[in-house]
């Protein structure tokens, strides 16, 4: 861990550095300055005033390069948030919630960080606080452009609250007067449970009645404050009241404040736990208030708030890339892709649908024809694989005349298309016509006559028998 820190606390027009060192677990400031920021130079100029300050520290003998920086409130937005009891895991999804609820216009722009949670009679209780994420930036690059390297961003006046002696209660308010304002802190249970920025204009007139006047207005809006804090810890009723003046206001008109808000006051012009002794050329009470930054980056516990490493960080918008471009443009195309496979799809299904409709109704059809397809594929084989039979009976007719005088009593065709018939004649000749009819016949070979005789005794009738080969149809 670094060995000394540089405790920025930066107003609008102003800074106050001081460098702080630990030795031997005690911490002492070595040097203290304030910087005024050039007129041409301010913090919407991050990289302008960065140089300037990099030129103001070397030129004051700075040499720690690690820094903390402290806000005013007035850059900051404090939130008192009550929360349902839980566990602390939960925490962060309520807190996230809350917090896009109650910065709804700018959530998506905001650093926040949360401080707690504390038991109160009321119940849980955090305090939520959100920086502009641009004035972040603008600190972190301001810090880069010096050279420094920061350790943490934080509020000011919370810092001081941390700070507070060991002996003195840990439930009391502290009074943060700059020469510019008035920034209220509540510590209770441990921590800062309310950070407020109020709306006084200390006035640079020393007379009387313009002191009396602001200082009437701070104590009413002390009052307010205090009317909504729980009942005072005080055994006489009274709030110990912390006063870190900035503002050049005398004892006597603190005391008179504290006793419009009913509280015990107490002037805080150095930390307790610096050592400022070794710094000069800048008010003990604005060396005190960086010096408290300091030492917290050197004890190496995490501040009330810290917007470098916030607890509860609010969504921020990417700068969209080629790559993510490239992604992008593919999606959409697969999406139009898959819409148009849905639209043709659902075309399909509908014309599916509309042909099993028309199916249905086909079916006492479908039916009838199916039967009469079964009786064609039956009766097929008779033609289509055995044709050469009906061919053989039909060209053998041929040969035998119209008038009836010869027939066939038997008729045998083997597989070969061998064939042998027999039958009767009522003369030779119509018998020997056959014959000679056969053997001119293309369709027939080897055409022989087996026997040719009387039918028998007493019987006019010839009886014969012939053998040939059928070799085909006949082709017209």
């Amino acid at each position: 861990m670094s060995r000394k820190m540089l405790g920025l606390a930066v107003a609008e027009r102003s800074m106050i550095a001081v460098e702080v060192v630990a030795v031997g677990g005690q911490y002492r400031a070595v040097r203290a300055a304030t910087f005024v920021y050039p007129d041409q130079a301010s913090l919407d100029s991050p990289a302008q005033l960065g140089k300037a300050i990099k030129q103001f520290l070397r030129a004051e003998g700075f040499s720690a390069r690690r820094c903390v920086i402290g806000l005013e409130a007035k850059w900051l937005m404090a939130r008192e948030k009550l929360i349902p009891p839980g566990s602390d895991d939960s925490l962060v999804g309520i807190l996230s919630i809350q917090a896009e609820r109650e910065f709804t216009s700018d959530y998506a722009e905001l650093v926040l960080d949360y401080v707690g949670p504390i038991d109160t009679h009321q119940g849980r209780q955090v305090l939520l606080v959100a920086a502009s994420g641009q004035h972040v930036q603008q600190l972190r690059a301001l810090a880069a452009e010096a050279g420094l390297k920061p350790a943490a961003i934080t509020a000011t006046t919370m810092a001081l609250a941390d700070s507070s002696d060991p002996a003195d209660t840990d439930d009391y308010l502290l009074l943060h007067l700059t020469p510019d304002g008035a920034e209220l802190a509540v510590r209770s249970g441990g921590s800062v449970r309310l950070l407020r920025r109020l709306s006084v204009a200390i006035a640079q007139d020393d007379s009387s009645d313009a002191a009396g006047s602001w200082m009437n207005d701070l104590a009413g809006q002390l009052r307010r404050v205090i009317s909504l804090l729980p009942d005072p810890p005080d055994a006489e009723g009274k709030r110990q009241l912390h006063v870190w003046n900035r503002a050049g206001l005398d004892e006597e008109s603190l005391d008179a404040l504290a006793e419009q808000i009913s509280a015990k006051a107490k002037l805080c012009e150095s930390s307790a736990d610096v050592d400022l002794a070794g710094v000069s050329g800048i008010a003990t009470a604005d060396a005190a208030v960086a010096a408290c930054l300091g030492a917290a980056g050197l004890r190496g516990q995490r501040l009330g708030v810290d917007f470098l490493h916030a607890k509860l960080a609010a969504p921020t918008q990417r700068a969209v890339g080629k790559r993510s471009i490239q992604i992008a443009a593919g999606l959409v195309a697969a999406v139009v892709i898959c819409i148009l496979l849905l639209l043709h799809w659902t075309r399909t299904q509908h014309e599916v649908d509309a042909l099993a409709k028309q199916i249905t109704k086909m079916a006492p059809s479908v039916s009838k024809t199916q039967d009469i397809v079964e009786r064609i594929r039956f009766a097929r084989p008779w033609h289509d694989r055995q044709p050469t039979y009906l061919d053989c009976l039909r060209d053998l007719t041929m040969t035998f005349p119209i008038e009836g005088i010869i027939w066939t009593t038997s008729l045998t065709i083997q597989e070969d298309m061998q064939m042998v018939f027999s039958g009767k004649a009522v003369n030779e000749e119509a018998v020997l016509d056959v014959l000679d009819k056969l053997k001119d016949s293309p369709a027939f070979s080897q055409v022989r006559q087996m026997y040719l005789r009387e039918a028998g005794k007493g019987q006019s009738e010839i009886a014969f028998a012939i053998a040939a080969h059928y070799s085909g149809p006949i082709t017209k």
